[in-house]
């Protein structure tokens, strides 16, 4: 790039609206344990801080010890998090507004499921609290616990008359999404004009009674030894990118986005390259196949049936897409996926659509961009159209989540 692209890229730059699809707010050590029902209270979430560490408690289920995270002022993030620290960081990092999930409380997603409500009814209250007079720049995200239908309703028609316009169900959801057993999920998502998100690492693995299992299923100790670290790594951040294709192929082959038109799901997290792989793999799925006999059936042949009548064989190739658009523009018209230094997601942003992807500095967690994220994005973005810099920095989301930019900065949008 010459010096002239650079300084005119650098000035689009300055001039783009930042909207971070991905942010975090840092619960109060005593929310749970202060504002649950008497009757849950000693099995509340716990957070127990020493030095420069807090202990993540969930008696019986999570006992994890993690470093604390430091503001731009290098004060502890868990001690200070205040509306007012909070904004000096994004001013720091050149972010206007953001869609904020949980911290904590995104291991909330349990089997027991009076005990994952109030956990999840305690936290939207929270946010209702803390973020409800800023629902113009902020969009905290409502949980939403799958493990009964009726509540799962009640509380998204709940959070929605307190002006939340986002919900976020879990990854690994009780039952899997292909199923129609959230029908009445998505209907009331809809009616509400709520759009679904899915963050990393929520829920529980089907058949795992608790969230220890789970825990213990990723910590590498296998019965023939023990995985590398960097093997480890890789493992789970392909696993990652399985669960949220697995999720999407079945909201998708399952007909939720054709029969709710207007429900748009986020994928938070997860990066954003492999929605082009996807949509791939469900296109090549279904042909169209030019092979010399397209009736070849498989399966399980019962000897005391008629030709005609075999139920258990299958014409794998001549199985037709039955719904009016295909698997890709489901995507293209109703699936995003956030990303944070995802050069290859911008490289196929065309398979997938420009609006698909959604640009999130992981306030205020390590791996994400903050408070770095004009300089990272700006590297990143080099050589792409200022319109669709726009619309992937923060137009689409400000767009899809209802916030409302200041009128200097909705002239880009």
């Amino acid at each position: 790039m010459s010096s002239v692209e650079a300084k005119q890229t650098s000035g689009a730059q300055e001039s783009t609206l930042f909207v971070s699809a991905d942010a975090h707010v840092v619960e109060p050590a005593d929310l749970w344990t202060s504002r649950l029902p008497q009757k849950f209270r000693d099995r509340a979430l716990r957070l127990d801080h020493h030095g420069n560490f807090v202990d993540t408690i969930l008696p019986g289920l999570v006992n994890v010890t993690s470093r604390k995270t430091k503001h731009i002022d290098g004060k502890y993030f868990d001690d200070t998090d205040t509306l007012e620290s909070r904004q000096r960081d994004l001013d720091a990092d050149g972010v206007w507004g953001e869609v904020i999930y949980p911290n904590y409380a995104l291991a909330l997603f349990m089997p027991d499921h009076e005990m994952c409500m109030a956990h999840a009814r305690v936290y939207n209250d929270y946010i209702v609290e803390t973020f409800g007079q800023q629902l113009d720049r902020r969009a905290p995200v409502a949980l939403i616990p799958l493990t009964d239908v009726d509540d799962a309703v009640a509380e998204i028609e709940r959070v929605a008359k307190c002006g939340l316009r986002a919900i976020n169900v879990p990854s690994m959801p009780p039952r899997p999404y292909s199923t129609d057993a959230y029908e009445r999920v998505w209907a009331a998502a809809q009616a509400q004009g709520m759009v679904v998100t899915i963050h990393v690492g929520t829920g529980f693995e089907a058949g795992k009674s608790t969230i220890g299992e789970v825990f213990a299923s990723m910590t590498g100790a296998h019965a023939g030894g023990i995985e590398t670290p960097i093997a480890r790594r890789l493992i789970e951040y392909h696993g990652a990118q399985v669960a949220a294709e697995r999720a999407l192929i079945g909201l998708i082959g399952s007909g939720v986005m054709e029969r709710y038109p207007r429900l748009h799901f986020v994928m938070v997290e997860f990066d954003a390259h492999w929605l082009s792989a996807m949509i791939a793999t469900m296109e090549q799925c279904f042909g169209p196949f030019t092979g010399a006999d397209i009736e070849q059936e498989i399966g399980e042949y019962d000897h005391s049936r008629p030709e005609h009548d075999q139920p258990r064989m299958n014409k794998i190739y001549a199985v037709k897409w039955p719904y009016p658009l295909r698997p890709g523009d489901y995507v293209r018209r109703q699936v995003h996926a956030t990303f944070m230094h995802d050069p290859s997601a911008l490289a196929l942003r065309h398979v997938m659509g420009t609006e698909a992807i959604l640009w999130g500095n992981d306030y205020p967690h390590n791996e994400g961009t903050w408070p770095n994220s004009r300089k990272v994005t700006q590297e990143l973005f080099a050589g792409i159209p200022a319109s669709e810099r726009a619309a992937i920095l923060g137009g689409t989301t400000a767009k899809l989540f209802g916030l409302k930019p200041p009128l200097v900065a909705r002239a880009e949008l």
